[in-house]
């Protein structure tokens, strides 16, 4: 017996009234959640004559895991599609002259490598919530303002850098392309791969968040994303290359790290946790609460701090 029983279960939750107009990320969570709560009875289900007698639960949970994931997968992937072939403008690009890729050709590597992160759990939850703050057009609020008032983030974004953002319309075009690669860091590499004296079992992988705080291992574990990124995109601009190199920056890197890559850093966060959520009356909205919990946190995320302040400053004066 095959396993269209999960899939048909999985179809019926992912449907139902409670989640079915939630973006996929928040649907695959909402399920996950709904299994690990309801286990014994789930276990029971399947157990039955009209499920799988046969089968395990653990081979059927994790089946179910499985192919959950291959669902949501196949719902964000026409929306990645989407957004990088008929969205992006990429005119921020000929502002690198060392960026050697025809447009059409930076677009298909592009799909290409989100298509292989996207069937990871982490990735895939990035990439769909980056979508989602994309769709609700949550970044174009805050940039524009950023440049009608020319303070500090303006400033930085046209003059700090070797490469201008002059215009608003560039520097959201910008940080919508650069976000697609930063679940490169969501990746796990075998511990030998960036640890060559490493003697333990072969199998052993390591996340980026392991090793962040292990100067040695995590400057090998980003010239494995460098090397990753230049197999594909061999013409890349270096400097360009650079932001996304620096973008996870420890606190003492902070002096030689690109202003578009710490802007960025938070930017990133920023979508990747954003909700939307009606304000209510006399309450901090979800964007200025982000915001402003940020800046009491920026040591601990390395965050930029004048552009924390300048990005909560905008949540106030715009009523966002």
């Amino acid at each position: 017996m095959g396993f269209e029983q999960i899939d048909n279960f999985i179809n019926q939750l992912l449907n139902s009234n409670a989640i079915k107009n939630l973006p996929p990320h928040e649907k695959e969570d909402n399920v996950l959640t709904f299994l690990s709560q309801n286990e014994e009875k789930l276990k029971a289900t399947f157990a039955s004559a009209n499920y799988l007698p046969d089968q395990p639960w653990q081979n059927v949970k994790a089946e179910f895991v499985t192919r959950l994931g291959a669902i949501i997968t196949e719902q964000v992937k026409p929306s990645l599609n989407k957004l990088i072939f008929d969205s992006l403008s990429l005119e921020w690009k000929a502002k690198y002259i060392d960026f050697l890729i025809s447009d059409i050709d930076f677009r298909n590597k592009l799909y290409t490598l989100c298509e292989k992160l996207v069937s990871r759990y982490n990735s895939r939850k990035h990439y769909a919530g980056i979508i989602n703050f994309i769709n609700n057009d949550v970044l174009p609020q805050f940039i524009m303002s950023v440049y009608d008032n020319r303070r500090y983030i303006c400033n930085g974004l046209v003059r700090f850098d070797d490469v201008s953002l002059d215009t608003p319309e560039l520097a959201i075009d910008f940080f919508y392309t650069a976000m697609l690669f930063l679940p490169l860091y969501d990746i796990t590499l075998p511990k030998k791969v960036i640890m060559p004296q490493y003697n333990g079992p072969m199998g052993k992988a390591v996340a980026f968040p392991e090793v962040e705080n292990n100067a040695i291992l995590r400057q090998n574990f980003i010239a494995k994303i460098k090397e990753i990124i230049l197999k594909e995109f061999p013409d890349i601009s270096p400097y360009f290359l650079k932001i996304i190199l620096k973008t996870f920056y420890v606190p003492e890197e902070a002096e030689d790290v690109p202003y578009c890559a710490k802007v960025l850093r938070i930017i990133y966060g920023f979508a990747t946790q954003w909700r939307k959520i009606k304000k209510d009356r006399g309450a901090e909205s979800f964007e200025a609460s982000w915001f402003n919990v940020a800046r009491i946190n920026h040591k601990f995320y390395a965050y930029d701090l004048g552009t924390l302040d300048e990005f909560y400053k905008i949540t106030i004066e715009e009523d966002l």
